[in-house]
């Protein structure tokens, strides 16, 4: 493969063994899906489960990356306190799928997910 500018996918540490080693030179964008699916289980309640996936809409939404670091920010210290766990791994993992701000916006949409081509088997 060549030419290869932006690859999304999950963070499976296989992807990214082989991504590192084979295609290095492109930007990374962890799935969207993956990581609400990966921060329900991080959610320490079932009020904070049923809410987070529309809490992390909110920021990948936004039109531009400063907008969705605000709101990230946002989200980190309202749960800081009530969810220290949940705040740490939102903080580590969720810039991994802001990556797709880089790209103009009529391929955010796209590109933000790897869902379709997983379901285009």
């Amino acid at each position: 493969m060549r030419g290869v500018l932006f690859i999304t996918s999950d963070d499976h540490s296989g992807l990214k063994t082989a991504r590192k080693a084979v295609l290095g030179g492109a930007t990374w964008q962890c799935c969207q899906f993956h990581l609400a699916q990966n921060a329900i289980h991080h959610a320490p309640t079932v009020a904070i489960r049923k809410r987070i996936g529309s809490q992390l809409r909110e920021i990948w939404n936004t039109k531009y990356l400063a907008g969705a670091e605000a709101e990230l920010k946002s989200l980190l210290d309202a749960y800081r306190k009530s969810a220290p766990e949940l705040a740490a791994w939102l903080e580590a993992a969720i810039p991994e799928g802001l990556a797709v701000f880089t790209l103009p916006e009529y391929h955010r949409k796209r590109m933000r997910t790897s869902n379709p081509i997983e379901r285009a088997v």
